[in-house]
């Protein structure tokens, strides 16, 4: 396979030459042509709308310059229908003389009750949400601007069969459709691949990206391989920032809440030339943790700061350049690992008391730098014939020191450093072929060099409790316990009464370099005006290699480490990691039948197949292993339409049957020495459900947005030799059976001199576990958040005066179990954010 790969990439120059050359001759036959431009009452071009050729049976959409062309054309009478949601139907009759080029301006009115057209790009290309065959969520640039003020992760509640849980901002897990996409080893690869401007940024520790001036989010579901890479085996997120254009115009805007919040944004649009355009965002957003640490500083604080610099250039309506530079800084405080059985040095154990005892003190927390250069370009040949080029460069380093132990004992002391820099190219060349066949070919490549290491630094003198006596950690006012030296006990032998180290650090440093070459290959036939089909393949091959050490890295040798068997380290044996590779080549796609009943409303069947590579992992000896690349194949069936652009809909049903399951695991096991967490596989497993998205408008001042997700996500029985699995019938860790939410829009004139609006919204979340092997106490019983949104806009000053509420209900709630304690027994818990009000103001210009 390696060499069919290597052959086809050799002769990919032929492949496109030949390609080009039946390009070009399909579009010199003589025929005649209908093209055009479609704009609005304000003479903005729109991209994606729809056009069919009625009595032909086929059709286009328009490409993001707002035009459309129909080659090759006998002569004869022609009836075009342009259809666009949110706005009327237009119809135009033409007659084609023979090798005759019509061109038209079409201009689409709105409709009274406009739910808003939303155009997306995840198959490469401008069209409406609701022709896509694919299950998919937007978050619009209005919808951004309102809730990423008060957290990221309130965007989890609003697409169906998704969550963004987030701990730490070195640690987010995207979970869509029960499938996590954590992935903490150097040389792992997430499940779901997050993508910013079309570039990957998928390692978890650059995975979480500050949204401002940001154009929307698309949430994609199922194994998207062939569009977005090997890595989106169960779904991709799509962050899109806006792009620089024609009209001079910027905003600002500042607000206060609660907590010590404050936040600044900025945004200048500047067109420096008719077709060379600028744009510049800026952000600062800090809050105060809500867990105030006994010995300084606050834990699950906010403090970002971010810039964004982009760049257009657009020639003749054939050209566009695009440049982006961005940079991102997080000082966050630590994160508030809670104890349910030590109590602080007030003497209090409440998860949710808001109070803690972490000796570090203002020493916990995190500090990322990220940096971002992306070089795109988008050359049209013709309308049917374009090419697309990105070109990016990304690094990122992050620094984060934890407690993990929850206590004011200086037993579970951990810090981590991560670097990684990584390269994306990927070419790709969209066409359409006659009347009927559209699609895009190409090649990408991506790298990455991670460089991780991770340090363990206790005082054994308190360390040894965990060992032996952990409920005597710390005393009932919470303050550590000591002890120095072992004591003389008759199962220690000669070691007893041995003096244990105050100071004693060591370390685990690895490497990874991380490499995809991948082809791709997707297209779609129109067989009718009715029904289409889209068949898409994605040649990849990937190579993976890990090298590192173990080693004490700074103080005394550890005692506890002669009775683990780890000595001179606690944890970790001392030795080199030698360089493992691991060369693999595979092959992902889809297959996807699209139906039109009507023009208002799409079904879709379709079969994909997704991957997890292989992860190569070091164990506590310092010895290697590998673990085989999990795979899952998908099975969808979708519903899409609207009824008078008043009611929306898109339902969606779901199959996905796992093999080589890539499950994680703590481990703690004393007589082996091994303590630490793992990725094992869990064999085989299974999920299935059901997902709506619904918006009506019962007037243009009122609209309500709702859905609902079902997910059944589980570990079979048994696996492929009918053995029982460890895991046999447990949940997907991270995922309720039940999502739903509600989302009002309430909106109304004041007279003419100001517009006011209502956004209250509920999201409702069943009972799910934290961790694959559902550890009865690690988990999140049933729990709701209301939040809302209000404001007024002055329209003659264009000022915006809100406020926001988030959990108006002061829900208590977690986002994290378990974690670094969970190795020795005591477990800890992140609560997650309660009540917070705040006022902003936005002035544009």
């Amino acid at each position: 396979m390696y060499q069919g790969f290597q052959y086809c990439m050799k002769n990919s120059k032929k492949l496109i030459s030949g390609l080009l050359f039946l390009l070009l001759f399909t579009f010199s036959l003589k025929a005649g042509s209908i093209q055009g431009n479609v704009k609005d009452a304000d003479n903005t071009l729109l991209s994606g709308v729809n056009i069919l050729i009625e009595n032909e049976g086929i059709g286009t959409t328009t490409n993001q310059f707002g035009r459309f062309t129909f080659e090759n054309l006998p002569d004869g009478n022609y009836q075009l229908v342009f259809t666009y949601v949110g706005y009327k139907s237009f119809n135009l009759n033409l007659q084609l003389q023979e090798d005759e080029k019509i061109s038209r301006d079409i201009i689409l009115e709105e409709d009274i009750l406009n739910m808003g057209s939303i155009v997306v790009t995840a198959q490469k290309q401008s069209e409406q949400i609701q022709d896509v065959p694919i299950s998919m969520s937007i978050l619009d640039d209005r919808f951004l601007e309102l809730n990423s003020l008060v957290n990221i992760d309130v965007l989890e509640g609003y697409v169906p069969g998704f969550s963004l849980n987030t701990h730490s901002t070195n640690r987010p897990n995207y979970v869509i459709r029960g499938l996590t996409s954590d992935a903490f080893l150097a040389s792992e690869q997430p499940r779901v691949s997050v993508f910013f401007n079309n570039i990957p940024i998928s390692r978890t520790s650059g995975a979480l990206v500050e949204l401002y001036d940001m154009e929307r989010v698309e949430v994609l579901k199922g194994p998207q391989g062939t569009l977005f890479g090997r890595g989106a085996q169960i779904g991709a997120v799509h962050y899109i920032s806006n792009k620089p254009n024609q009209m001079l115009h910027g905003n600002v805007s500042m607000g206060i809440g609660d907590h010590g919040q404050n936040f600044y944004n900025a945004m200048v649009n500047v067109p420096l030339t008719d077709n060379f355009f600028a744009r510049f965002a800026a952000t600062y957003s800090k809050r105060e943790g809500f867990v105030q640490n006994t010995f300084g500083g606050y834990l699950n604080e906010r403090n970002t700061a971010a810039a964004r610099a982009s760049l257009r250039y657009i020639s003749n309506d054939k050209t566009i350049i695009d440049l982006f530079v961005e940079y991102q800084h997080d000082t966050p405080g630590g994160t508030a690992f809670m104890s349910r059985i030590y109590p602080n040095q007030l003497g209090q154990i409440d998860v949710f008391g808001g109070t803690a005892s972490f000796e570090r003190g203002s020493d916990l927390g995190l500090e990322r730098n990220m940096i971002n250069t992306t070089l795109s370009g988008q050359h049209y040949f013709n309308d049917n014939l374009d090419l697309t080029t990105i070109l990016s460069y990304r690094e990122h380093d992050t620094d984060e020191r934890w407690d993990g132990d929850g206590s004011a004992g200086p037993s579970l002391d951990f810090y981590e450093f991560i670097k990684t820099d990584q390269i994306t190219f990927e070419s790709r060349l969209n066409y359409k072929i006659s009347k009927r066949f559209r699609g895009f070919t190409g090649i990408s490549y991506w790298r990455e060099n991670v460089n991780q290491t991770v340090r363990f630094s206790p005082n054994e003198q308190n360390l040894f409790f965990l060992f032996f006596d952990p409920q005597n950690l710390v005393d009932t006012r919470g303050n550590p316990n000591f002890i120095p030296a072992l004591p003389p006990l008759p199962e220690l032998g000669p070691l007893g009464g041995m003096p244990l180290p105050e100071y004693h650090v060591e370390e685990s440093y690895q490497k990874a370099v991380n490499s995809a070459l991948e082809a791709f290959i997707d297209g779609t036939y129109q067989f009718t005006n009715k029904f289409n089909l889209t068949l898409g393949l994605r040649a990849i091959a990937d190579r993976l290699s890990l090298e590192g050490r173990n080693q004490l890295h700074d103080g005394e040798p550890s005692t506890l480490g002669m009775i683990t068997g780890n000595y001179p380290n606690v944890l970790i044996k001392a030795g080199d990691i030698p360089q493992e590779t691991k060369n693999h080549t595979s092959i992902v796609g889809r297959a996807v039948a699209q139906y039109a009943f009507f023009d208002a409303l799409n079904t879709y069947i379709g079969y994909s197949r997704g991957r997890r590579p292989h992860v190569i992992q070091v164990r506590a000896d310092a010895q290697t292993e590998i673990l085989d690349d999990e795979k899952v194949n998908s099975y969808d069936f979708g519903l899409k339409g609207h009824i008078s652009n008043q009611f929306l809909f898109d339902l969606a049903a779901y199959y996905y049957d796992y093999s080589d399951f890539q499950t994680r695991a703590w481990i703690a096991d004393q007589e082996s020495g091994e303590f630490q967490l793992i990725i094992k596989d869990g064999g085989k497993a299974h999920a299935y459900g059901f997902e709506s998205n619904l918006q009506y408008a019962f007037s243009q001042y009122l609209q309500v947005f709702g859905n609902y997700a079902y997910i059944h996500a589980r570990f079979d029985d048994t696996d492929n030799n009918g053995n029982r699995q460890d895991y046999a019938g447990n949940r997907f860790r991270l995922t309720p059976d039940h999502m739903v939410s509600l989302r009002l829009n309430l909106t109304f004139p004041v007279f003419k001199a100001a517009n006011f609006y209502f956004t209250p919204s509920y999201i409702y979340k069943s009972h799910y576990y934290f961790e694959d092997d559902n550890t009865e106490g690690l988990e999140q019983p049933a729990f709701g958040l209301f939040h809302l949104q209000s404001g007024i806009y002055l329209n003659s000053v264009n000022l915006e005066i809100s406020i926001f509420g988030y959990n108006l209900l002061d829900e208590q709630y977690l986002v994290s179990a378990g974690n670094t304690g969970n190795l020795f027994g005591i477990p800890t818990f992140v609560p997650g954010n309660p009540r917070r009000v705040g006022v902003s103001l936005k002035l544009d210009f």
